[in-house]
């Protein structure tokens, strides 16, 4: 929560108890000044003070603090998925992203849609290198597999960069199997 609304929380909590920023202050031991910031939403408040002010004010602050950062490490939870599932291209492990996929489609759509594109991707890369593989016999196969094997490479990294910097990610050359 961000310190303008932990401050609008403050007032609005004085108020309808009908003390003044003084009486608050002496509350919790704090000088006035502190409760004028605090309320104006200028500092972050200390955990200590949010204590203090959670006793003086019957509301508990640690509550929306664990909440919003509870927020926060599930976007980044996310993110990682949403990085591996792309990275786990570049040694294509097809089973990492359908695991992912159907572990997570229904709690993040998001992270299922990129887990889909993955799927999609390593199965068509797979189907490709399989068609090198035959072509090997006309020596024109060994060449094509390094090729498809380097674009996986660096196609997987750069969606998986892509990925975390919320940009959108593409896969070119990649039939859509999975839908």
């Amino acid at each position: 929560m961000r310190p303008n609304e932990i401050g609008k929380i403050i007032s609005e909590l004085r108020k309808r108890k009908g003390l003044t920023q003084e009486d608050l202050a002496d509350a919790c031991e704090l000088n006035v000044r502190s409760i004028q910031r605090l309320e104006n939403g200028e500092v972050e408040p200390r955990p200590s003070t949010l204590k203090l002010l959670s006793a003086a004010l019957e509301y508990e602050f640690k509550s929306d603090i664990e909440r919003e950062e509870a927020k926060k490490e599930n976007k980044m939870q996310e993110t990682l998925l949403i990085m591996s599932v792309h990275l786990s291209g570049i040694i294509p492990l097809i089973i990492y992203p359908l695991i992912i996929w159907i572990w997570k489609r229904e709690e993040s759509p998001q992270l299922a849609e990129h887990a889909k594109l993955a799927i999609n991707f390593q199965l068509s890369m797979g189907f490709y290198l399989f068609c090198a593989g035959l072509l090997v016999i006309v020596l024109i196969g060994l060449p094509l597999a390094i090729v498809l094997g380097t674009y996986t490479f660096f196609i997987s990294i750069i969606n998986a960069i892509r990925a975390v910097t919320e940009q959108k990610v593409s896969y070119p050359l990649t039939l859509s199997v999975f839908k």
